[in-house]
């Protein structure tokens, strides 16, 4: 609560000024969408490479979950529910965010240049490991940020350092709240998912060595020569782990050409037919990951939602996979 004064008092006024900006750029962009979101929400960047993919134009507007500042009634996003990044404005006033339901938005709105493939199964493929990669990679992401004291304080001051930069605030009193914010994080990790330090790192291993075995044979994208929207799901996560301390040095050293993909996945704009494809077994073992983790979570999941449970238990990585 402490925080979110300090962003609303510092941050508010500035916030005002420039809705009329805001309004009268938009008017002056006829027919672009806009992007209300932050560089250090995967979600956001899953949003972004997309519509740049899509040879859609768009604005990027700096917006922060959860309404602290009150910036997001003021932007008009009062009804929208639950206050997470990004919101996507389309041409005529339209907002929505989830970046599920945005992609599958995309695709309905601007038929052109496809995200969802038109082969059936390969759809439900992209769907599946859109999903996953969305729920489970960000445990991956989330751990790594913020579970080792360095992580905390880089993590911290660099996400505070886009949402102020250019609001007027000293560089240190940004500093000081990244490490604040940073601390109340570690308190979210046991709510994320990610609190385990053997869970993150063997669900990235197996992400992260999947996807350096599927690009050595010269492939791009993940389930054929196209992108879908289960590449830019797993770009969105990983987007991440190339600006954090740690897994940035981890994924050079042990990935590299993880490291080389995360950046040719911001933007797919020039992609015109499509690149060679040389099918690998990353599918397969995604799916062997799903049936041995991400499934099993669910199913327990659900479970204890049903049964009132504050807690899911469940076993992963059993012995034996229905695959095998």
């Amino acid at each position: 609560q402490v925080l979110g004064r300090c962003f609303a008092n510092i941050l508010g006024g500035a916030a005002r000024r420039t809705l009329s900006t805001t309004n009268s750029i938009s008017a002056a962009k006829e027919g672009w969408l806009e992007v209300h979101g932050g560089y250090g929400s995967p979600y956001t960047r899953k949003v972004q490479a997309a519509l740049r993919y899509k040879q859609l134009p768009f604005s990027n507007h700096q917006l922060m979950p959860g309404n602290l500042t009150g910036d997001w009634d003021e932007k008009g996003f009062s009804d929208i529910k639950p206050k997470v990044i990004p919101v996507v404005r389309y041409p005529g006033g339209d907002v929505q965010n989830d970046s599920t339901f945005i992609l599958e938005a995309l695709d309905g709105r601007f038929p052109e240049r496809p995200l969802l493939p038109s082969d059936p199964a390969t759809g439900f493929f992209s769907l599946l490991l859109e999903d996953m990669f969305d729920e489970w990679g960000t445990k991956v992401m989330f751990g790594h940020r913020w579970q080792e004291q360095e992580d905390r304080d880089w993590s911290g001051r660099w996400l505070i350092y886009d949402f102020t930069m250019g609001n007027g605030m000293p560089l240190a009193q940004s500093a000081e709240m990244g490490r604040q914010f940073g601390a109340r994080q570690v308190g979210r990790m046991v709510v994320v998912g990610c609190s385990d330090k053997e869970l993150v790192r063997r669900s990235a291993n197996d992400f992260l060595s999947a996807l350096e075995d599927h690009l050595a044979p010269g492939n791009l994208c993940l389930l054929g020569p196209l992108p879908t929207p289960a590449d830019f799901a797993l770009y969105g996560q990983l987007s991440q782990l190339v600006v954090d301390r740690t897994p940035d040095t981890l994924l050079r050293d042990s990935f590299p050409a993880c490291w080389a993909w995360i950046r040719r996945l911001e933007d797919l704009s020039g992609m015109e037919e499509g690149g060679e494809y040389s099918p690998t077994d990353f599918l397969e073992r995604m799916l062997k990951f799903a049936a041995e983790v991400y499934l099993p979570f669910l199913t327990a999941n659900r479970a204890a939602i049903k049964a009132g449970e504050k807690e899911v238990v469940t076993t992963l990585w059993k012995s034996t996979s229905p695959l095998e």
